[in-house]
């Protein structure tokens, strides 16, 4: 072998062994160790600053996201979120002036294959606005808890996301357990008269929308079929009502209409029960006239983002019945309706969108504080005005 081919091989393998090696040094661990953390966790933070930045601003300049994606495709959907909500916000006198952002990343979901990472990423956000509540003043700020699906690569200029779609949490979104059927509730005309504070079931639904492990005598739900009604019960419970034979929590336990026997009634926990709780027994006919609701609206329509001001105007004139502490119910729109998640009225203003309401997990939907209702769209809403008192 002559001295130029010798020379040649070893060019050769020096490049191969370099190409190799650099490549091998761009691969991300397996598992994610102390510098992969710090360098995702304040990419997947930097990342939703920027979105919810552009979800503050009356005119977002959404180019600044695409680099956060690897093609601009990839930050389409992004983008198209930011357009709606932005959109829909427009068609209300509420203005989100500033937020905070928390994000976490469960590396317990963490992998990866070559360069390329997957894993969950919780994101716990507020909001404040220029909206105030019109019974106490007090600041109205969105709050809620979102669940997201990341996938991301290293390039030379740090991490970009190939991927990233909202998803659902097992832990807060077990979907609708069925109930045993029980038989027709009769109601208990020996109840003791009581009187309801509004403003009092709304701060309570307000504090702990989110936070249930300080409640005395409370079973979450959230792994049972979700906890979204036994929350509003609670804070009907906090604003006064009281208990009856068919509508009652004494502890967890079996679900049915006999005190004696059972720990909580299936009205408490479960979202269609306590439909047919308020709408169908004496609870709603009313005993001498002193029923404890008074149905405001059915089969509400929340109107499409792109409705028109119309739309729009007749939604909000209709949806303005509620206030602080009332019931607002998503239904599926039939007849009998069918009811699939249980709310409270947390803050009314008197501008558009009028209701904010508070709400713990269900099919779909992770828990949230003061939510502006037009925010629903396409939902079909129940409302319930809450009597001051009754029997």
């Amino acid at each position: 072998m002559n001295f130029k081919i010798k020379l040649s091989l070893v060019a050769v393998i020096c490049v191969s062994l370099l190409w190799s090696c650099k490549k091998e040094s761009a691969l991300v661990p397996n598992t994610a160790d102390q510098s992969v953390r710090k360098e995702l966790d304040n990419f997947v933070q930097d990342y939703f600053e920027s979105k919810y930045q552009l979800l503050v601003e009356t005119k977002p300049s959404v180019s600044r996201i695409n680099s956060f994606f690897s093609t601009p495709s990839a930050a389409e959907q992004c983008i198209a979120e930011i357009n709606d909500l932005n959109t829909l916000r427009a068609t209300t006198e509420l203005r989100f002036t500033g937020f905070s952002v928390n994000a976490d990343i469960d590396y317990a979901t963490y992998k990866a294959e070559g360069d390329v990472v997957s894993f969950r990423a919780g994101l716990f956000f507020t909001y404040t606005t220029n909206g105030t509540d019109e019974h106490t003043g007090e600041a109205i700020s969105p709050a809620g808890y979102e669940l997201y699906n990341f996938t991301v690569t290293k390039k030379e200029q740090g991490w970009v996301i190939v991927n990233q779609e909202q998803t659902w949490d097992e832990n807060y979104n077990p979907g609708i357990a069925p109930y045993q059927n029980d038989e027709t509730p009769n109601f208990n005309k020996d109840v003791a008269a009581y009187t309801y504070s509004g403003l009092t079931a709304a701060s309570f639904a307000s504090a702990h929308w989110n936070v249930v492990s300080n409640i005395s005598n409370y079973t979450d739900y959230t792994n049972w079929g979700g906890d979204c009604t036994n929350f509003t019960s609670r804070c009907l419970r906090q604003g006064g009502w009281k208990h009856t034979n068919n509508w009652f929590f004494l502890a967890n336990g079996a679900s049915g209409n006999n005190m004696s026997t059972y720990k909580r009634s299936p009205s408490w926990a479960g979202a269609n029960a306590f439909y047919q709780f308020i709408s169908n027994t004496g609870q709603y006919a009313g005993v001498n006239g002193n029923n404890r609701v008074t149905v405001k609206f059915t089969n509400l329509l929340v109107p499409a983002v792109n409705a028109t001001a119309a739309q729009w105007t007749a939604f909000y004139n209709t949806v303005k019945q509620v206030q602080k502490g009332d019931i607002v119910e998503l239904g599926n729109g039939l007849s009998p309706a069918t009811i699939s998640h249980n709310m409270i009225v947390t803050k009314t203003q008197n501008t558009p969108p009028y209701v904010f309401v508070s709400y713990r997990n269900a099919t779909g939907y992770l828990p949230m504080g003061d939510r502006p209702i037009n925010e629903m769209n396409g939902r079909r809403l129940y409302g319930f005005f809450v009597k001051t008192s009754g029997n």
